[in-house]
C-alpha cells in the first residue's frame, strides 16, 4: 500500500507479466462536499460551511483534484 505521493517505486514480479493493477481510493468531497464554497484556506468543514454567501459563493463547481493526476513513467532497470 502506498498512501502518499510517490516519486519512484520498485515492483517485483515475473518478467513475462507486464500488467499492473491499481486501486485508487479517495474521499467523498467531489460528490458530497461544499461544491460552491470558494477558498482553499477553509480549515474546518462542517454545518456552517454549507451556508455560503457573498464572496464565498460561486455558481461554478469547485472540485478538488483527486486520483491519478499524471501518466506514470515506466523504466525497466535490471541489476
Amino acid at each position: 500500500m502506498m498512501a502518499f505521493l510517490l516519486f519512484s517505486g520498485r515492483f517485483h514480479g515475473e518478467k513475462e507479466d507486464n500488467t499492473l493493477a491499481l486501486t485508487c481510493l479517495g474521499n467523498r468531497y467531489n460528490g458530497f462536499g461544499q461544491l460552491h464554497l470558494i477558498g482553499d484556506d477553509v480549515v474546518w468543514l462542517g454545518p456552517d460551511s454549507w451556508r455560503t454567501e457573498g464572496n464565498s459563493w460561486t455558481d461554478v463547481y469547485q472540485l478538488r483534484p483527486m486520483g491519478i493526476l499524471s501518466a506514470p513513467l515506466w523504466s525497466s532497470k535490471c541489476k
